[in-house]
């Protein structure tokens, strides 16, 4: 029974590692956007290229 407990342990540290990684592993990975949200941010985006190449243009 010693063994289980030690395996059921081991396997709770694992679990516990991937869902509350620490804090340095945490920074790099950003946190999941709304599908809105990433699609206003899309939006935002071809926006401010478009403006951008519309500014070049006026600028030659």
């Amino acid at each position: 029974m010693e063994k289980k407990n030690d395996l059921h342990g081991r396997f709770d540290e694992m679990v516990s590692a991937v869902l509350d990684p620490p804090p340095e592993k945490r920074k790099g990975r950003k946190p999941l956007r709304s599908v809105q949200e990433r699609d206003e941010q899309r939006l935002k985006e071809r926006r401010r290229i478009r403006n951008g190449k519309r500014k070049q243009d006026e600028g030659r």
